[in-house]
């Protein structure tokens, strides 16, 4: 199979772990340093060909990856392949990796290439779709926490793979997919919107097996496509009863609309319809929507005008201001908020990261203080202010920042000591009465 050539924008997201999966075996591609995690379900050797995703995580952990996929890949019969070496920030690199894992994988093992499928999370879920757009050879793509990549010639118009958005109704990619949604209407694309509570995540597995279950019923008779649908009804009579009305009635709808005419289905739409709590949590919804792109566009405007001059009297302001609104009664509020506050620290961590391969550190010293202002003890944002007070000669301040993060366990030890910020302020610390104290006290 040809190689595949995809550039990739990719967010960033939270690193995972997760024990050793079983059935799953660590596959090396030869002449590299690269390797995946594979699992075969137990038809393989039954069958000619098995349908395959390819699942990308942002941090390269194909074993927590994987995981998320397993129970379903056995019982519907699907072969998993997930990377170890994709991450946030390698762009071009990502491609040739992908494209090496997904050329050994169909060259070694019986997969059906009509039948291929591609996964992620966060940055890895813009991977995933990006090769669906620009190889042609995807037939389907489940994209989790993150939609489409910011490049245009990688977002989707007229292909003819399956779309599949799984989201938290408290990740900051939220409003991300409900325009994914609508953009993938205006072109025809079969499309789906799972939404589970929580936030940016890999989901839970019930929103995955329904992942699974919208590829599975594309492509079965009408009898075994009924059974399916009675299984996407059940997340939305979960939603129903959770009390989440507006996603339960747009889970319903979609449902509806691929069904065979189900008048029982249709009632249920009608009844929600017209229930007077739907009708009073779709006007807070609508009106949580609106205010959440307003605030979004202010904020961003903001964050970008601070850079290398940060007011932080506003952003004090506007956050204490947020977080006031999260213990608002109305639930759809509450989650605006969440993915709002979310989305200012996530600006914080991605811009900084573009600032230090610059040198920008002006900038990223106003970006790090903006993210503190937000979470104060986030690792991320400290470890960027102390780099920025490092290269602009403030190295009692950074040292400052290290040593107290140590000491509160912020601080991982062993990742800082290959860090470029340890080797700029080594001599320093190992001056400092605190952190010679905290080594010995922690046997380092």
């Amino acid at each position: 199979m040809k190689r595949f050539v995809i550039l990739v924008f990719i967010l960033i997201s939270f690193l995972g772990e997760a024990q050793e999966q079983k059935g799953v075996e660590t596959i090396t591609i030869p002449n590299t340093e690269e390797s995946y995690e594979l699992f075969l379900p137990s038809s393989y050797e039954k069958r000619a060909e098995l349908p395959v995703i390819f699942v990308f995580d942002p941090y390269g952990n194909g074993t927590l990856g994987i995981s998320h996929f397993l129970k379903d890949a056995e019982n519907f019969g699907y072969v998993i392949v997930a990377t170890n070496n994709t991450s946030n920030g390698k762009y071009v690199e990502n491609f040739e990796i992908a494209s090496r894992m997904m050329t050994h994988a169909l060259s070694n093992y019986k997969l059906n290439e009509s039948r291929i499928y591609t996964a992620g999370f966060s940055g890895g879920s813009r991977l995933a779709s990006a090769i669906a757009v620009l190889t042609k050879k995807v037939r389907g793509v489940i994209a989790c926490g993150s939609a489409f990549s910011q490049n245009p010639q990688e977002k989707p118009t007229f292909e003819s793979f399956q779309y599949i958005g799984v989201v938290g109704d408290k990740d900051m990619n939220y409003l991300e997919f409900k325009d994914a949604e609508t953009w993938l209407d205006k072109f025809n694309m079969k499309n789906s919107l799972i939404v589970f509570d929580g936030g940016h995540q890999w989901p839970p597995s019930e929103a995955m097996h329904q992942a699974f279950v919208w590829l599975e019923r594309e492509l079965n008779d009408s009898k075994t496509k009924e059974n399916l649908n009675k299984e996407l009804k059940l997340y939305a009579d979960n939603l129903l009863a959770e009390d989440n009305l507006v996603e339960a009635y747009n889970y319903y709808y979609l449902t509806e609309k691929e069904w065979t005419k189900d008048d029982a289905m249709i009632t249920v739409l009608s009844q929600l319809k017209a229930d007077k709590n739907y009708k009073t949590e779709l006007k807070n919804y609508n009106k949580a929507i609106i205010k959440e792109r307003q605030l979004r566009i202010k904020l961003i405007d903001k964050f970008n005008a601070d850079l290398g001059n940060v007011n932080l009297k506003f952003w004090q302001k506007q956050i204490e201001k947020l977080k006031v609104l999260q213990s608002s009664e109305k639930l759809h509020e509450q989650h605006m908020v969440t993915r709002v506050l979310n989305q200012i620290g996530v600006m914080a961590i991605e811009k900084g990261f573009v600032l230090q391969q610059q040198n920008n550190f002006e900038a990223l010293l106003s970006t790090s203080e903006i993210g503190l202002v937000l979470q104060p003890k986030n690792a991320n944002h400290l470890y960027m202010k102390a780099l920025a007070l490092a290269n602009l000669n403030s190295i009692d301040d950074a040292k400052t920042i290290v040593v107290e993060s140590l000491i509160d366990g912020t601080f991982n030890h062993n990742r800082l000591k290959t860090s470029s910020l340890y080797r700029r302020l080594e001599n320093k610390l190992l001056e400092d009465e605190r952190y010679l104290e905290w080594l010995n006290s922690n046997n380092h």
